[in-house]
């Protein structure tokens, strides 16, 4: 009985591992326009993907490059919203079916997914830090 109950305390413990390419918390943000041209920026616990694609144009051109972040950056980003808060925001600008371009924040967290999207000229109210942070990160890894 005390090694039956021992596997299963170790199956237990080994199961519940984090699995690095399934973070708890993904954020991505970026530009997403009508005619085939976007970019935007992954950050989960310990990095920041990037990628650019211009596959609706003349020349087509895709980019992506990833570096890391520091707990503290992680840290910072994940206290400047409230996923609660964002969770109830309904922005669905969908400017990208008539050639314009949506800005778009999209959090996973477990197992929830909310996205929003909006003009880019757009301030969102109790997101003002998070937007410009985002924003900030993601003018970072283009020039990276």
């Amino acid at each position: 009985m005390k090694k039956l109950l021992l596997l299963f305390l170790l199956l237990f413990f080994f199961s519940c591992n984090d699995d690095p390419d399934n973070p708890d918390v993904l954020i991505e943000y970026g530009t997403e326009c009508g005619w085939g041209v976007g970019e935007i920026i992954s950050i989960s616990e310990d990095k920041i993907d990037y990628s650019k694609s211009s596959i609706g144009v003349e020349n087509p051109d895709i980019e992506s490059k990833s570096k890391s972040i520091s707990a503290s950056e992680w840290d910072e980003l994940l206290n400047l919203y409230d996923y609660g808060f964002f969770r109830t925001l309904d922005y669905n600008a969908m400017n990208v079916s008539f050639d314009g371009c949506d800005e778009i924040i999209r959090i996973t967290q477990l197992d929830n997914k909310h996205e929003i999207r909006y003009d880019p000229s757009t301030e969102i109210e109790g997101l003002e830090s998070f937007q410009e942070r985002l924003n900030e990160l993601l003018v970072e890894m283009r020039d990276y």
